[in-house]
């Protein structure tokens, strides 16, 4: 009967470490996920600007290019 009572304050005992690892984890995994949607976040906005720029340099090089053109056929006129 002793021996009984020990095994079922073991297996409580065993339950609320289990309980509170559990709790532990959930935490650290709503943590993780939350320091990762900021992440992504960062990336995507450093991709929109970083996208937004090279537009603007290749908007720039197309006038160049037409420019040369047209100074070249200016030339040749």
């Amino acid at each position: 009967s002793e021996l009984k009572q020990e095994i079922q304050a073991v297996k409580s005992e065993l339950k609320e470490e289990i309980q509170a690892v559990r709790s532990e984890l959930k935490e650290e995994i709503q943590a993780v996920r939350s320091e990762l949607k900021e992440e992504i976040q960062s990336v995507r906005s450093d991709l929109r600007q970083t996208e937004l720029r090279l537009k603007a340099e290749m908007e720039a090089m197309k006038a160049e290019i037409i420019k040369w053109m047209f100074g070249a056929i200016g030339l040749q006129s």
